[in-house]
């Protein structure tokens, strides 16, 4: 395991890319900080007063374990959606055409519903991912039930439990654009792209574990980045790769991140060794080669070990072989997918790619800002990452996270092939947790004032026409 603080390397250099201190005062970035978890909050639960329909992106699967595990219940391979579930989306309805056949709204407890003939033969497909999203929300869900007077639906209240996970979002992005050197405009600014961006706004306005990835991925990073200045006890990350492990499988893209940045940078420091090079500055004890490597390999080690206990916990739970639910039947690979697998890596190129819009968001300029923060969030890392000096941390966690999102629809592709032995296209949104590295690796870029404000009108369009679209709903 990494040792509790990186050790100093000696050299005069000041780093060319060190945090630049915020001239704003406290309170003002605190009033800032405020400002932007109560927009988040107001467009979450707006989105959630707005969208009264079960969300295809497998919501009746995750809220059938949201309610489970608060009762000590985990589902496992071959358990049916229980009946709690099956009458919320009677009545609630699902959001595609699908829903013809579910049947009528049924409130009567002493009605029993038969699950196959629901989605996926009523089968709980959600029980590969791990229980803690579901526990946080559904503990969360009850608490707001017993505060919120009248009697609540278990998918309104679960829903809004996301804020959970949306408001730690906006503060781990926060810590994490302060920490490579964004002002408060270029974090403010950031932020609200982010939040209001619909892949991540239906992510966590829904009862779904992607809801997670933006603060788990932007924790574990900040985490990594302020533990490697000698500013953060090195268990902090470790915490955070935990955390990572135990949500859902797909936010890993975010700890392939910190390891690689960890490695490569081990190697630049190595390379530097070797050529005699001093680059470092003895007031800011930037990682050394050997706490880099101990890192990377102590988050390496926790993740595989919380993953081992998850793979030994589904053999427990398993009721039937998960290759014979109806799904991995009709997803089952008879063949290792070569070509697919040649053409999946620009499937996450762009993780806000084709978001799922509800109803009351389709219109004309949530669709048109969807698609330029989409092509913005691409180009602003691509950019920030060619301005950003050569050999800085900031070069090197553009060239890391820009790799991923070539190399993370692969390496699904390949596990999907050899674990469950299935294919599925994979979708852009698995990988949401490599959003808030793609958003640091564009601060070289914004930080230059006609970008800045550049980005600040894009904000400004993209958060307003989430917020028109919950004022005037298109029909």
């Amino acid at each position: 395991m990494p040792s509790g603080q990186p050790s100093t390397a000696q050299g005069s250099a000041v780093p060319n890319d060190a945090p630049v201190v915020n001239p704003s005062s406290r309170r003002t970035s605190a009033l800032v900080l405020a400002l932007l978890l109560l927009f988040a909050g107001a467009v979450q639960v707006g989105h959630v007063a707005r969208y009264r329909r079960i969300s295809p992106i497998d919501e009746l699967q995750h809220l059938d374990y949201l309610i489970r595990v608060p009762r000590g219940q985990i589902p496992g391979s071959g358990d049916q959606f229980g009946q709690d579930s099956l009458r919320i989306e009677t009545c609630s309805r699902l959001d595609e055409g699908f829903d013809q056949q579910v049947p009528p709204c049924v409130t009567d407890p002493a009605v029993t519903l038969d699950p196959a003939v629901f989605q996926e033969g009523g089968y709980n497909t959600a029980y590969i991912h791990p229980p803690t999203y579901y526990l946080v929300d559904g503990l969360v869900a009850r608490a707001i039930d017993a505060v919120v007077p009248g009697d609540q639906s278990l998918l309104t209240t679960g829903r809004l439990a996301g804020l959970v996970w949306a408001l730690a979002a906006v503060v781990f992005l926060w810590l994490l654009l302060a920490e490579v050197g964004a002002g408060l405009l270029a974090r403010a600014t950031l932020i609200v792209i982010v939040v209001s961006a619909p892949t991540i706004l239906h992510a966590t306005s829904t009862v779904n574990p992607d809801g997670s990835a933006v603060a788990v991925g932007a924790a574990i990073l900040w985490a990594v980045l302020r533990w490697e200045r000698g500013r953060l006890a090195a268990w902090v990350p470790i915490v955070c790769a935990v955390a990572v492990a135990a949500t859902k499988v797909t936010n890993l893209a975010a700890t392939g991140v910190v390891v690689g940045y960890l490695l490569v940078g081990a190697l630049t420091e190595r390379r530097a060794a070797a050529a005699g090079a001093r680059r470092w500055d003895r007031q800011r004890p930037w990682g050394s080669l050997a706490d880099r490597v101990r890192m990377a390999l102590g988050i390496v080690l926790v993740t595989m070990v919380v993953a081992g206990m998850w793979a030994v916990a589904q053999k427990l739970l398993e009721e039937v072989p998960p290759e014979t639910l109806p799904m991995s039947v009709r997803t089952a690979a008879s063949s290792f997918p070569i070509a697919e697998l040649a053409s999946s890596w620009h499937q996450t190129v762009s993780p806000l790619r084709g978001p799922y819009l509800a109803p009351f968001l389709r219109t004309t300029p949530v669709t048109v800002m969807a698609g330029l923060v989409d092509l913005a969030l691409m180009v602003g890392a691509v950019v920030g990452t060619v301005l950003a000096p050569a050999g800085s941390r900031a070069r090197r966690l553009g060239a890391v996270v820009l790799a991923m999102t070539v190399l993370l629809p692969p390496v699904l592709v390949v596990f999907n092939a050899l674990v469950p032995k299935v294919y599925v296209v994979i979708p852009p949104r698995y990988g949401i947790s490599l959003v808030p590295a793609l958003v640091a690796a564009a601060v070289p870029l914004v930080r230059r004032r006609s970008w800045g404000y550049a980005t600040s009108v894009v904000a400004v369009l993209a958060g307003g026409a989430v917020v028109a679209a919950l004022a005037f709903p298109a029909t």
